[in-house]
């Protein structure tokens, strides 16, 4: 709740381009799919260059949270699915990897702080906050993220962000 708290009193959302800001996350999330020789695989339904107000190093963290967590329990050359399309005059971004999905108890508790769905970790560089924090930053722009898995197999994060003037 502190780190939220912070985030919160450092929240500084902007009006941005979401095109160019897509095309810096996607170059950041490319170089990140290279070190597991992933195929990135992005789709993007969004037409124009619409404006949007986010928190763009908050925003950008959140997302590269859930990134890492998706290469992370990919396999070395599969492939990692991104989605970005407006609905509902909110921002939708689906982040699908080709790993072995969430299990019951991820999908439950995966946002809680210091949730680690594989027990046989007990490195630190595994703290089990990642998608803590993405949820957190999430919430702050009003938003919402939401787990499940693919029928295709893998674990799917969509993050919902409506598109709205912060004051």
């Amino acid at each position: 709740m502190i780190a939220k708290e912070n985030n919160l009193r450092n929240f500084q959302p902007e009006k941005i381009s979401l095109k160019d800001f897509l095309e810096e996350l996607n170059q950041a999330i490319f170089a990140l799919a290279k070190t597991k020789s992933l195929l990135l695989d992005c789709q993007n339904a969004i037409s124009g260059d619409p404006e949007i107000s986010l928190d763009k190093s908050l925003f950008q963290r959140a997302w590269m949270n859930i990134i890492s967590n998706a290469v992370e329990h990919s396999p070395r050359r599969s492939q990692l699915l991104l989605n970005y399309r407006i609905e509902d005059n909110s921002l939708l971004m689906t982040c699908q990897d080709s790993g072995p999905g969430f299990s019951p108890e991820a999908l439950k508790k995966a946002h809680l702080r210091f949730f680690k769905d594989d027990k046989s970790r007990h490195d630190n560089s595994h703290l089990g906050i990642g998608l803590t924090i993405a949820e957190n930053i999430t919430q702050l722009h009003q938003g919402q993220l939401t787990l499940d898995n693919a029928e295709s197999g893998g674990a799917r994060v969509i993050v919902r962000v409506p598109i709205i003037e912060f004051s």
